[in-house]
């Protein structure tokens, strides 16, 4: 079979580099054997496949829990694939629900519009990784929900928010060859990475204004081991806002494919102020 790489090669410089003949040019075309069934590296070597897109989303090491969430998810998700033709692909449906016999643990999350310890806390950030890598694919994003609260971290308007099962991110292959997810990580950090055949799909995005939301509000907690009279704000308030992305995605000639709108209406974070009462 030939190698692709090679053959491109080949016809560039028989048509375009060499003189006009009055025959048909005589083309050599590289060839290697190739087995009837590959491994992903196989497949990589003989550049049958290439990284189309790859995201990389950054974290603190310090909090042991949350890393094994994001580890666990990643692990689940890879090696994952989105079929050919409209083949769809589920955060859900691949990783299932956030439980204790799947590895996971209690850490950081956001519930309720505050931060406190949920069993998976940590996973959207892996649903945040691949929604990125996808969304710089081009390929089509049939569902993806933003966090409650504002993540300054991620890009702007370009969070995913996880729960099972209403919550979940689904994106669709509107190619013609499959596409294979490969999740890698470090102790700080989590890469998306797409394979495929690279559809040459051209992505611009267009940002809106921030616009104002709903006001914070102050939350008073008590504390029997502060003296009485003393206090201290446990959480800065933020207001609410919303954002509005627009992503084209146009072809290797482009012309437009589709263009979406994603709208994140993020929640106001309440001031949390503690008083003493000891």
């Amino acid at each position: 079979m030939p190698v692709a790489s090679d053959v491109m090669d080949t016809l560039n410089t028989t048509f375009f580099v060499q003189e006009t003949r009055t025959q048909a040019p005589q083309i050599s075309v590289p060839s290697a054997d190739i087995p009837s069934s590959l491994s992903f590296e196989d497949a990589k070597s003989f550049g049958l496949i290439t990284d189309v897109s790859s995201f990389t989303t950054q974290y603190s090491s310090g909090n042991e829990a949350r890393v094994n969430n994001i580890h666990t998810a990643a692990d689940l998700l890879s090696g994952s694939i989105a079929k050919a033709n409209g083949g769809s692909w589920s955060f859900n449906d691949i990783a299932g629900e956030a439980t204790p016999d799947k590895g996971y643990q209690a850490a950081g999350a956001i519930v309720g519009g505050e931060y406190s310890d949920a069993v998976g806390g940590g996973i959207c950030q892996v649903a945040t990784t691949v929604f990125n890598s996808v969304y710089l694919a081009g390929y089509p994003i049939e569902k993806r929900y933003n966090h409650t609260l504002y993540i300054e971290s991620y890009p702007k308007g370009r969070d995913a928010a996880i729960g099972y099962p209403d919550l979940d991110l689904v994106w669709k292959n509107d190619t013609s060859s499959d596409v294979l997810l490969m999740m890698s990580y470090t102790s700080t950090s989590v890469t998306a990475t797409l394979w495929g055949v690279d559809p040459g799909y051209q992505v611009s995005t267009e940002y809106g204004e921030w616009k104002k939301g709903e006001p914070y509000s102050t939350t008073y907690k008590t504390d029997d081991t502060l003296a009485s009279g003393k206090e201290y704000v446990k959480t800065t308030g933020v207001d609410g806002s919303s954002i509005t992305i627009v992503r084209t995605v146009k072809d290797h000639e482009g012309k437009i494919l589709h263009e979406d709108s994603f709208t994140s209406a993020y929640a106001p974070k309440n001031k949390v102020v503690v008083k003493g009462t000891a």
